[in-house]
């Protein structure tokens, strides 16, 4: 039995060649390139409100409202400015209502970035720690003395996050990318050793980049 996430990618294609069958007979209002993002916007959407990430949640918002007013004009503004102020407004209410995932230990803090530029550094005992990147840049530090396995949380929206780490550590990434990516660069170390950092999160139009130094 499939898991959850690939049960719902399946359910998706299926709906979309579902919509393509229906409109070889049916006149649709609406092209169908406009179609398939607003059914995987919504999907997203869906995501975003299950994990309480206000700010995955109104990137596909904007996605949804553009596509959709761009045929049917029920908001007499362009499409562009429809979507930047639900990303925006999606950026203040997660600023405003999501828990902050900046974590301090002794004098180790981390921080989100939004709108900004940043360099941070994780050593002592802080291996479990949590960072929203949005529309920022994110460079970010492991120290070789830390206690493993690092555990990292990273939700990145329209914007970068760089984490540097030992040459000789392992890495698992875990993250969900919605037209975003997470690359690991460089080979594992050792590809049956427990890695010593697991990042988890998302990615939406912005990308985790992990280098080993």
């Amino acid at each position: 039995m499939a898991n959850k996430k690939r049960m719902w990618i399946g359910i998706i294609l299926i709906i979309l060649v579902l919509i393509k069958l229906v409109s070889a007979y049916v006149a649709l209002p609406i092209s169908w390139d406009i179609i398939i993002g607003l059914v995987i916007a919504l999907f997203v959407g869906i995501w975003g409100i299950k994990n309480r990430n206000f700010i995955v949640t109104f990137v596909v918002l904007a996605l949804i409202v553009a596509g959709g007013n761009s045929t049917l004009k029920i908001i007499p503004l362009d499409s562009s400015s429809l979507f930047w102020m639900m990303i925006i407004l999606g950026g203040g209410l997660h600023l405003i209502f999501a828990e902050e995932k900046g974590t301090t230990v002794d004098k180790n803090k981390v921080a989100d970035v939004v709108m900004s530029s940043s360099n941070q550094y994780l050593y002592q005992d802080n291996n479990n720690a949590g960072i929203d990147v949005v529309m920022g840049n994110l460079n970010l530090y492991i120290d070789q003395s830390i206690e493993r396995p690092v555990k990292l949380d990273l939700d990145v929206v329209m914007g970068n996050a760089t984490i540097y780490v030992p040459a000789n550590w392992n890495v698992s990434s875990q993250t969900t990318n919605f037209m975003g990516a997470t690359k690991v660069m460089g080979a594992m170390a050792n590809m049956n050793a427990k890695p010593d950092v697991v990042i988890t999160g998302s990615t939406v139009m912005g990308s985790i980049i992990i280098k080993r130094i």
